[in-house]
């Protein structure tokens, strides 16, 4: 009796350019499980080959026309749950590494990486969800260690809701007057409030608060 033969991984390549795709393909092809149905060249276009056929993996590229990986990813989540991703992209600093594993992605590889990496990012996802190198996993403990940090510094602080909502607006350059508008306060309140962040964080001046407001998570750089 004929043994049952496993099934093939399915693998869609999303990558804007030709070569770097039929490379992937060529790769892809060494392994008698991996099947790739479907390439695209865009965000738009993946969205739509994925109405087309069923796929367990896509290597996604970040950086594409018409519409970028981050944001079909976005969209996959939600109308393709089942379906895992993982990133292959020539960003591959901390920042975009933790922003995306948060954003639900399932490995993350610089385009960089040696081709057995990308063998062996596929089977880890497919067997265990996630695939996590030894960078990678520094780069997640990091990001953790840094929000405990930040945690523990605000409790330390202890600024009221309405001081926080306040510094975020001060962030934004909003002036006492329009901050007061927008939380519902006067402006004698907005200024008292001020003072108590700045004596509080030990920051007097607008760049100081900027600064803490950043390092706490309370701002973002935009």
């Amino acid at each position: 009796m004929k043994s049952k033969k496993e099934p093939k991984t399915k693998i869609v390549i999303a990558e804007d350019h030709k070569l770097m795709r039929n490379a992937y393909i060529d790769l892809l092809k060494e392994r008698d499980d991996f099947k790739v149905v479907a390439e695209a060249a865009n965000g738009k276009e993946l969205l739509d080959v994925l109405k087309k056929v069923k796929a367990d993996i896509i290597l996604l590229d970040l950086e594409m026309p018409v519409m970028k990986g981050g944001e079909a990813h976005e969209k996959i989540k939600v109308l393709y749950p089942g379906i895992k991703t993982i990133i292959i992209s020539t960003y591959f600093d901390d920042g975009f590494v933790t922003e995306y594993f948060m954003r639900g992605v399932n490995g993350y590889l610089p385009k960089s990486c040696e081709p057995e990496e990308i063998y062996d990012a596929i089977d880890a996802v497919m067997n265990e969800n996630y695939y996590f190198t030894k960078e990678l996993s520094r780069i997640l403990l990091t990001k953790m260690m840094k929000d405990k940090e930040q945690k523990l510094n605000l409790e330390k602080i202890k600024l009221t809701e309405t001081e926080i909502q306040i510094l975020k607006l001060l962030c934004e350059e909003k002036s006492s007057k329009t901050i007061a508008e927008t939380l519902g306060l006067t402006v004698y309140v907005v200024d008292h409030n001020r003072r108590s962040i700045q004596t509080k964080t030990q920051q007097s001046s607008a760049i100081g608060l900027f600064k803490f407001a950043i390092k706490n998570g309370i701002a973002e750089l935009n």
